[in-house]
């Protein structure tokens, strides 16, 4: 679980620990400075992502990636765990290149089960009661 007290701690559980980071592509998402955190940790250290992608969530362009730093000023704050602006930038780039699994607005029981086989690469048969 995520431990906002110990943020060295945090990143190197997505660094080293985790087999697939999930990306939960909210509107806000990207300009969460401990996300965004995670998110270059989990590039930098190559852990398998997938974006899970909201229906209003937007996919950083080039102005978004270039101004960043003005978007979200207080991004400089992970600099204390040397993830610096060109890092930051570099990992928007990248969440455009990772596998992306669409979240509908109304998310039905086929529609979770395409998920959980997509995050896990398995389909589970239905039950039957």
């Amino acid at each position: 679980c995520d431990d906002l007290n110990d943020l060295t701690r945090l990143f190197s559980y997505v660094g080293q620990d985790t087999e697939t980071f999930v990306i939960l592509g909210s509107p806000d998402i990207l300009t969460r400075k401990w996300c965004v955190g995670e998110m270059c940790t989990a590039r930098s250290h190559k852990v398998n992502t997938v974006l899970l992608k909201w229906p209003d969530f937007v996919n950083p362009d080039h102005d978004f990636i270039t101004k960043y730093d003005s978007i979200v000023p207080d991004i400089s704050e992970l600099v204390n765990y040397n993830i610096g602006l060109v890092e930051v930038q570099e990992t928007m780039a990248w969440i455009n290149t990772v596998q992306t699994v669409d979240v509908p607005s109304i998310v039905s029981l086929e529609a979770m089960e395409h998920i959980c086989s997509s995050l896990t690469g398995s389909l589970r048969s239905p039950s039957h009661s």
